[in-house]
């Protein structure tokens, strides 16, 4: 009996034990969950400077994949930082790659930087001072033949119709056509063009 009785003991004391540290380790499991979810949560929080960079013209240009030689341009001219400012609206018509195949050797300021100031120019008359989506450049077209924009530089930009695509004429007389539109920034609008306005 007494053979029993501590078997009956040894058994309800295991079972206690094994309930014990079953319990412990679903509170540590528990526990460690709601951390990783707490620390989850706090890699997604922006503050207000960090989202306006994310969502900035800058990081738009860089991410667009037909923007690439453009924004290289801009880094090497010294005014990539440009495209950063929260506190200034801008319309930027980016010429894609292709546009900038002629460019890449004549316009190495790594190798001749007294091109700098001529790149710095003309890239600046790319950017527009002001947001403006396609949209509303096409209704003010309506309303006029044609919408003469100002770039960074103080030079104006002239946009037409031709049928249903928007062009833009430069002072000099070159051309380019928008090929993508509204891509939005928390700092305005991106547009890419076919050619360099030079």
């Amino acid at each position: 009996m007494k053979h029993y009785q501590l078997v009956s003991i040894g058994l309800l004391a295991t079972t206690l034990l094994f309930s014990c540290k079953n319990d412990t380790e679903e509170k540590v499991t528990n526990t460690t969950s709601e951390m990783t979810t707490k620390k989850e949560v706090k890699k997604r929080v922006l503050t207000p400077e960090q989202s306006d960079k994310v969502n900035s013209l800058w990081s738009k240009v860089s991410v667009n994949s037909d923007t690439k030689s453009f924004i290289r341009f801009m880094t090497s001219a010294g005014i990539a930082d440009t495209l950063l400012s929260p506190s200034s609206k801008f319309t930027v018509f980016a010429p894609n790659n292709e546009s900038f195949g002629v460019f890449t050797e004549k316009y190495n300021v790594t190798n001749n930087p007294d091109q700098k100031e001529e790149l710095v120019t003309l890239l600046k008359n790319h950017i527009v001072v002001g947001s403006m989506d396609s949209s509303t450049l096409v209704q003010a077209l309506k309303k006029s033949a044609k919408v003469e924009l100002t770039t960074l530089t103080g030079d104006k930009l002239t946009a037409t119709m031709d049928g249903n695509d928007i062009i833009l004429t430069n002072k000099t007389g070159a051309t380019a056509k928008v090929k993508k539109s509204d891509i939005m920034a928390s700092n305005g609008v991106l547009h890419v063009v076919d050619a360099v306005l030079k």
